[in-house]
């Protein structure tokens, strides 16, 4: 039971990060930059 949890969250958590992440990279980095 263990196991199955945490492959279930690292599998879902992984799929939104990446998609979220270089979304936000953007805007964060051109925010302090000006």
């Amino acid at each position: 039971r263990l196991q199955r949890a945490q492959k279930t969250t690292p599998v879902q958590g992984r799929q939104p990060l990446p998609a979220h992440r270089p979304l936000h990279a953007r805007p964060e980095r051109r925010k302090p930059q000006p």
